[in-house]
């Protein structure tokens, strides 16, 4: 629960929150006027440490750092006011003098006067406002950060996934100038022209076989009248087309039909294969 505590009060008093800001200085005051007093016989010079002590942990509060037990950090900017008008090994002889074998901090009988203890909450008040502005600050130039972040992680994914399609752009175009270059050069069109003219009857028995060869011819003919992958008329379609009627095993199964054949219908059904890979 203690730690609940301090962690909550970590988080009002980051936040400038007034009740934050009133528990801190009610915790520590009666601890932070012990110190002075033990350094300082004059008991208006030791309000003027504690006074001052409390004004500095105000603007401490505007800025990023904050220790884990804001009152431990209260007690060393005490002790640091104090030494800067009696000298640092005095200062630290006061806080132990003031600090109890628990780790506590306070005198028995002293007690911050109650006219000082109001003077100190409603600095605090004038000072919550700023402390406020400064944490909307940090929080605004953290989620800025993020937004940044965020937009240059996508810009970079952007830039990686934009060089990669280019890249499977060209790797798909070279891909194609090779399959067209082979289609003419083996003529693999006229391949197929004489498969369909050595059927024994296209129009009857061998109709399917002929629209199957129809099939294929139109596809090489759109490869080899097309310069570039980006010419081909509806690439889908033909790729589908190939795919749908299963063309490259119907060109490997033609190779019983017309053993004479047999090295150059390989070659078309590889073809027939790269295409569908497009």
């Amino acid at each position: 629960m203690a730690a609940t505590g301090t962690r909550e009060l970590r988080t009002g008093l980051r936040r400038g929150h007034q009740p934050a800001l009133d528990a801190l200085l009610y915790q520590c005051a009666d601890g932070m006027y012990a110190i002075a007093l033990s350094g300082l016989p004059d008991e208006a010079a030791a309000q003027e440490v504690v006074r001052e002590a409390w004004l500095r942990m105000l603007w401490a509060l505007r800025g990023a750092r904050f220790d884990a037990d804001p009152a431990r950090r209260m007690w060393r900017i005490s002790e640091q006011v104090l030494a800067e008008r009696l000298g640092r090994r005095p200062a630290r002889a006061a806080r132990r003098a003031a600090t109890g074998e628990d780790g506590s901090v306070g005198l028995e009988g002293v007690r911050l006067p109650r006219a000082l203890l109001e003077e100190l909450a409603e600095l605090s008040e004038e000072h919550a406002e700023g402390i406020r502005g400064r944490w909307r600050l940090r929080r605004d130039v953290f989620r800025g950060a993020v937004v940044a972040l965020f937009l240059v992680a996508v810009g970079v994914w952007a830039a990686v996934f934009y060089q990669r399609s280019r890249v499977t752009g060209d790797l798909a175009a070279l891909q194609y100038q090779c399959l067209r270059e082979r289609v003419i050069r083996q003529e693999l069109l006229t391949t197929m022209r004489d498969v369909t003219f050595q059927l024994d009857d296209p129009t009857g028995a061998d109709q399917q076989t002929a629209a199957d060869c129809e099939r294929v011819m139109l596809v090489l003919e759109e490869i080899a009248n097309s310069e570039s992958l980006a010419q081909v008329n509806g690439l889908r379609y033909v790729r589908e087309r190939v795919r749908r009627h299963h063309l490259a095993d119907f060109v490997r199964s033609l190779e019983e039909s017309f053993p004479d054949m047999s090295d150059r219908l390989p070659r078309v059904a590889l073809a027939l294969e790269e295409v569908q890979n497009l």
